[in-house]
């Protein structure tokens, strides 16, 4: 598994900088992957995708991680997040946000490792029995807001979570399907913006 000595994974086909939309990277499956952050607290994205469609997390761990994120999703489309652990993350230090990011081009800030900067936003994407656990900042979210790029469709489906601070924290969502979690202990509400009325 990843041990937390690298500063980043990311499976991509040669990003060229050019070629945005969801198209530089598809058919991707990671499964049964131990991701630990060794308790890090300084900037550390074990699994990143960008610009990518249909792509499968199947089985595994993200742990142990307090800056950054634990897994990205960034302008990806058709992504299925299934039976996954995510736990022990922003327990440490001051610098935390999302556990797991779902975010669009927008520029080097949130996703610091190719372009193109085009404005995709993340579109279908499916959480599925997963478990959160620990987390000390938001299990899924995003922190870019940009007038007219919106994630879409996203499911948080079947799953628990015990001990996190906020569940969902999405800007201007377009499409939020929420159903079958559990919820072990009281979480604070979801937090929502929205430019449009």
């Amino acid at each position: 598994g990843f041990d937390g000595r690298w500063w980043d994974i990311m499976p991509v086909v040669s990003p060229d900088g050019v070629t945005g939309g969801h198209g530089v990277a598809f058919d991707i499956t990671v499964e049964n992957i131990t991701f630990d952050g060794l308790n890090r607290v300084s900037a550390l994205t074990p699994l990143c995708f960008g610009h990518a469609t249909h792509i499968q997390v199947i089985d595994c761990t993200f742990r142990n991680l307090h800056v950054w994120h634990l897994l990205e999703l960034n302008a990806v489309s058709n992504a299925m997040i299934y039976n996954c652990t995510f736990d022990n993350y922003g327990n440490q230090g001051s610098a935390f946000t999302e556990a797991v990011q779902l975010d669009g081009a927008v520029d080097g800030g949130p996703f610091p490792w190719f372009g193109p900067y085009d404005h995709t936003a993340c579109d279908d994407i499916e959480f599925n029995s997963c478990r959160f656990t620990n987390i000390g900042g938001t299990c899924i979210g995003n922190h870019t807001f940009v007038e007219g790029m919106r994630p879409k469709n996203v499911k948080f489906v079947n799953n628990t979570i015990y001990k996190a601070g906020t569940v969902i924290a999405l800007s201007d969502i377009f499409g939020l399907y929420c159903y079958g979690n559990l919820s072990l202990i009281h979480i604070s509400e979801p937090t929502r913006h929205s430019l449009n009325s």
